[in-house]
């Protein structure tokens, strides 16, 4: 039930900020993502389904996993049985879950590439507007110069050098992460 309601957060619409198209693009993605999930579902039914019918295709009491037991197969071959089809049933269910979040997931992220990577191409730099908004990196890189200067002009051995140090650490950690894990994206 977990992995099925991640599965229905990734679809809601608290992960979109984006216009119509862009809204549209995502959710024709995800459909087709759970459209996929729901066959591969399928198939693993399918196969719990055949495993269920190789006992009753043979003249001998087979089991549907072969293998040794420590007890006498043929006595408790019905109970033997089930317990294998369960045992099968909740491991096909249990990576097939496992599976089908990975590839929302990872379909997610290919469609924010492409709605990235739009919006990159179709961005007009020369606006006032993008100023005010994207300027919040070249704002740190100027704090971070200021805070320096700062450090050079106050004596070393007092508390305000220690509060500016620590300010410069954390501006200059803010400023590494985002190239980081930027950095990260583009590989």
């Amino acid at each position: 039930n977990n992995l099925l309601n991640i599965e229905d957060t990734l679809a809601s619409s608290i992960f979109y900020g984006h216009p119509y198209n862009q809204l549209k693009l995502l959710k024709t993605k995800i459909a087709s993502c759970q459209l996929i999930g729901k066959l591969f579902r399928m198939t693993c039914i399918l196969c719990i389904l055949f495993y269920l019918l190789i006992p009753y295709l043979g003249e001998t009491l087979k089991l549907p996993l072969p293998g040794w037991l420590p007890y006498n197969t043929t006595k408790y071959f019905h109970v033997t049985v089930t317990f294998q089809i369960v045992s099968i049933s909740v491991s096909a269910y249990n990576n097939s879950s496992i599976d089908i979040l990975t590839w929302t997931l990872i379909t997610v992220a290919a469609a924010e590439f492409n709605i990235l990577k739009e919006n990159l191409k179709n961005n007009n730099y020369r606006k006032s507007d993008y100023e005010n908004k994207d300027s919040n990196f070249f704002a740190s890189i100027v704090v971070i110069c200021f805070t320096g200067f700062q450090m050079i002009v106050v004596p070393i051995l007092s508390i305000q050098f220690v509060c500016l140090m620590l300010y410069f650490v954390s501006m200059m950690c803010q400023v590494a992460m985002y190239c980081w894990y930027g950095h990260d994206v583009m590989t």
